[in-house]
């Protein structure tokens, strides 16, 4: 399903503010991320401050800040369960199997 711009501005409303800048004072954020197989929208590393070495990194940081209780943590991962839930289940498995092999 394709997302209009305006709907991803309205989208992204709900994670503007405090959460986004302390998102990327820890190296990850919600980003739009169009045209990606994941679809959009992602959680991902934020490059510029290159604190993880890849997405998969910024997952398992925010699944288990999310899981330790940090609300920030957890309504970011909530954001991505409501507007793209093919990438929650992506994280979901990914961090679900790290954190299960260990």
């Amino acid at each position: 399903m394709a997302i209009s711009i305006d709907s991803l501005a309205s989208i992204f409303d709900e994670w503007l503010g405090e959460d986004n800048f302390a998102a990327d004072r820890e190296g990850w954020n919600i980003f739009e991320s169009s045209g990606s197989v994941g679809g959009s929208p992602q959680i991902q590393r934020y490059d510029e401050r290159a604190v993880f070495a890849g997405d998969s990194d910024a997952w398992l940081f925010v699944w288990t800040r999310a899981k330790a209780g940090s609300a920030m943590h957890q309504r970011a991962l909530d954001f991505i369960r409501r507007h793209n839930e093919p990438e929650y289940a992506r994280i979901e498995k990914h961090c679900t199997n790290l954190l299960t092999e260990g």
